[in-house]
């Protein structure tokens, strides 16, 4: 799966990385574990992002490494673009025109289930819980180890894509994994700290807020939360604050699926979706251009928010209500298997 890859590296001098919108730990901890590997190998690298890093991941980061786009951009003489953890071109905001407009080889590089960037050379893999595994992985067979300025972005990277090694393919080989960055030198309760311990009392009363607004649906398997345009607007409440606020109505009993609306602009909404399961908010966001996981997913809808509503709880009722029949299907069958077993005893 590597060799490729290692070729393409060992024959470059500069390389472009980015990935997608809004980006999470697994995002940027992706981009400067890659980066610092280049780096050490004598690589020019330059990091550029369609937004910028999120204050709770920022002190992974030294000043000037993660660039935010500005036009006009430098095109550059790259040796290849690096398109990481992002599994739609719409994912990539405003570096999509950017890319595209690359005369340069393009590699991607995901573990989303579903990934429809055009790239010279795809390396995904469903199979590892994060995009941080495989920069892990390609390390590994470049034949380094890997030292604490680079185990520091796994690290957060994966943490923060399996929810604190709970979900999102979460197995043994993660924490064997997660067991070597370790060893490096890190301080894991240090770094939880700053990656979740570091809430002002304005977002927290910000959450109280949205949490207020939290609605019950499908006979609470499903809550809704919706904030108007007018919160954003005013400041009230930014998108990068929103991403967080699925998880808190995942911890109510009975509740398998979050669904939070926003409207981020007049008629454009952005749907934030998480499940325990039930249903797979990565194929109906990918449906409507998005994607994600099967677990956790997001699309930009060009709908206002009551439309956008109507159009993806429809779709998750569609979907339970084939899971219902999927469940009494498989119970029935289990219920005559079992009768002609007791009739042949």
């Amino acid at each position: 799966m590597w060799e490729e890859l290692k070729k393409k590296i060992e024959g470059g001098k500069r390389f472009l990385l980015t990935t997608h919108i809004l980006p999470d730990g697994d995002a940027i901890g992706s981009e400067l574990a890659l980066s610092r590997f280049l780096r050490g190998r004598g690589k020019s690298v330059s990091i550029v992002n369609p937004d910028e890093v999120p204050s709770n991941f920022a002190f992974m980061a030294r000043d000037g490494e993660i660039e935010v786009l500005s036009h006009p951009f430098e095109r550059g003489d790259w040796a290849a673009v690096f398109i990481l953890d992002t599994g739609s071109p719409d994912r990539l905001g405003r570096m999509a025109e950017v890319v595209d407009a690359l005369p340069v080889y393009k590699i991607v590089i995901d573990h989303h289930e579903r990934n429809d960037v055009e790239a010279d050379l795809k390396i995904v893999s469903t199979a590892a819980c994060s995009t941080a595994e495989l920069i892990y992985g390609l390390i590994r067979e470049s034949g380094e180890r890997v030292g604490k300025e680079i185990a520091l972005p796994l690290y957060v990277a994966l943490h923060t894509d399996t929810v604190s090694f709970n979900f999102l393919g979460t197995n043994a080989t993660t924490h064997r994994i997660v067991g070597d960055l370790l060893e490096a030198g890190l301080d894991p309760a240090s770094i939880y700290e700053k990656v979740y311990m570091r809430d002002s009392w304005e977002h927290i009363r910000k959450v109280g807020s949205a949490l207020t607004r939290v609605e019950s649906a499908f006979d609470g398997r499903v809550a809704v939360m919706k904030i108007p345009r007018e919160f954003i607007a005013s400041g009230e409440i930014t998108p990068y604050e929103t991403e967080s606020y699925t998880r808190y109505p995942l911890t109510i009993e009975g509740v398998r699926i979050v669904v939070l609306f926003y409207e981020v602009a007049s008629g454009r909404t952005r749907v934030g979706l998480r499940a325990l399961g039930d249903v797979d908010v990565g194929l109906l966001a990918t449906k409507h251009g998005g994607g994600g996981h099967s677990t956790a997913a997001g699309v930009v809808l060009e709908s206002p928010l009551d439309e956008a509503e109507r159009i993806i709880l429809g779709e998750i009722g569609e979907a339970l209500k084939k899971n219902e029949c999927s469940l009494r299907l498989r119970s029935g069958q289990a219920m005559f298997n079992k009768k002609i077993k007791e009739r042949r005893c």
